[in-house]
Formats: structure tokens, C-alpha cells, sequence
């Protein structure tokens, strides 16, 4: 995953209780498995939602483009590569969801793409999380931790 997006707990409470359990031997991986469950569901509503807060609608040539093709399915999801490559992996200490994909993060930051970089790609924000996203993380980690 070459650009990441890093997404911190930055909840003293919880910040001291996940290091008292891991200082005392107790394996935090169950507790990653689900918090990484919570952010790749996440990223699934983002694409079923074409984003929170909505992207910004493809532009007439694109939507022509795809008619052609035969295509008239939700934005980022003509093949639906780039939504089966949101894979997670979990660590003794750590959770890591996003893709590999070489084109996601053009998609996901936007910015100049194309031949002599000539289009200028908008921002679709697929690897990101609401508030309430964040919360669910919270409780799960409070709950888990028993704070």
C-alpha cells in the first residue's frame, strides 16, 4: 500500500488500558480482527454510497464513455477490482486495511493523471471514515478493553 491513511485512537483512557493488556501478555489480535472488520465495512459503505459525504459526480464524457461500453453502475465500480482489492491484515500490535492497487490512490486523493498528466482526477474518498465510524472504533475498543 504505497500511500497510507492512518487512522490514530487518540483517547488517553484507551491509549493506557490497550498498554496495560499488552504489557500483561494479552493478545490485542481478537480486538484488531474486529477493528479492522469495522473499517473495511466501512470502505464497503463508502463504495455503495459513492461516498460519505457524496463524491462528485462523473463528468458527461465519462458517463458517455461508460455508456458506450455498456456500463452505467455506481462511480469507482465498473469492473469492481478496486472495491474486491480492500484486503486487512492483522498483527500482534497492529491492524492495516487499504489496497494495492497501483491506480487506487489516484482515485481515493485525486489529483493530475493521464497522458502528460492532462486530466485532472477528482478526490473519491473510498479509504476514509465518518465520525460515526470513528465511534463505532471507540466503543469496540472500550467495550473490548472493558472501559
Amino acid at each position: 500500500m504505497a500511500d497510507e491513511i492512518k487512522v490514530e485512537i487518540n483517547d488517553v483512557e484507551v491509549e493506557k488500558y490497550f498498554n496495560t493488556v499488552h504489557n500483561k501478555g494479552v493478545s490485542l489480535t481478537p480486538l484488531l480482527e474486529q477493528l479492522g472488520s469495522i473499517i473495511q465495512d466501512a470502505i464497503g459503505d463508502n463504495f455503495a454510497e459513492e461516498g460519505r459525504p457524496s463524491w462528485q459526480p462523473l463528468k458527461a464524457s465519462t458517463i458517455k464513455e461508460r455508456n458506450k461500453l455498456g456500463y452505467t453502475g455506481p462511480i469507482l465500480q465498473r469492473t469492481g477490482k478496486l472495491k474486491r482489492s480492500i484486503t486487512r491484515k492483522v498483527g500482534p500490535n497492529y491492524v492495516v486495511v487499504g489496497t494495492n492497487l497501483e491506480y487506487a490512490a489516484i482515485h481515493n486523493f485525486g489529483g493530475p493523471c493521464g497522458k502528460n498528466h492532462s486530466v485532472d482526477m477528482p478526490k473519491r474518498e473510498f479509504v476514509t471514515l465518518t465520525d460515526l465510524d470513528i465511534t463505532d472504533l471507540e466503543k469496540t475498543a472500550r467495550k473490548y478493553l472493558d472501559i
